[in-house]
């Protein structure tokens, strides 16, 4: 079993997995330069998404179905919304500025530290190996009080628009486009493109600009 590859693919330090396992991080770097015991790969097993046949095999896929499926941050979202709680609600529960979920909701490369899944967990009642690898056995439940109706709705519409914001900002990034021209093409200031990529925008007004963005890629 190729533990450094894995810990890799993860995102995650030596120190990191020492800690969920439960043993040191001297201990854990031996493994990674010999042999993990079956009593450790059994742990490692349990504490992140791995195939339960893999460390027997070495072969096929090592990791469940679920990992990566969908991104941490597209998974907080989901979550928020299934349970109606604001991006300023769980930030304050965490400790963070609501600019910081809002930018780990919207990053495709957001990963979670076990540190913070761990300080997540407890707060909000998110499991974090779901958070962390979208592992389906356990989702969590949630510790925070919802948002009333009226307010759920428009936090709903919100994310709508964020996953406008989203869009516009990956079609800029694929097309090599800088936020400066889209703003001269746009006519609007450079700092109003980028509030519009880290915040919210209509469908209708998303299309515009994708549409603008098209016409400069044939150029």
């Amino acid at each position: 079993m190729d533990i450094i590859a894995l810990r890799q693919i993860m995102g995650l330090t030596q120190e990191q997995i020492a800690t969920e396992l439960g043993v040191s991080q001297q201990a854990y770097s031996k493994y990674e330069r010999g042999s993990m015991p079956e009593h450790v790969q059994e742990r490692f097993v349990e504490a992140f998404p791995i195939s339960p046949e893999y460390p027997k095999t070495g072969e096929g896929d090592p990791f469940l179905p679920c990992f990566e499926q969908s991104t941490p941050g597209q998974r907080l979202a989901e979550w928020r919304e299934t349970y109606h709680i604001s991006r300023a609600q769980l930030a304050a529960a965490i400790s963070v500025t609501e600019d910081y979920v809002r930018e780990f909701e919207n990053n495709p490369r957001s990963v979670v530290r076990m540190a913070l899944g761990k300080r997540i967990e407890k707060l909000t009642g998110i499991h974090r190996k779901w958070l962390m690898y979208g592992d389906t056995r356990d989702k969590g439940t949630c510790l925070l009080e919802p948002l009333p109706q009226e307010d759920a709705q428009d936090a709903s519409e919100e994310s709508a628009g964020v996953v406008q914001a989203r869009r516009l900002k990956e079609a800029r990034m694929l097309s090599g486009m800088t936020l400066k021209q889209l703003a001269d093409i746009l006519e609007i200031s450079y700092s109003r493109v980028s509030q519009m990529e880290h915040g919210a925008i209509s469908e209708q007004r998303c299309d515009e600009i994708l549409e603008k963005i098209a016409q400069y890629k044939k150029k």
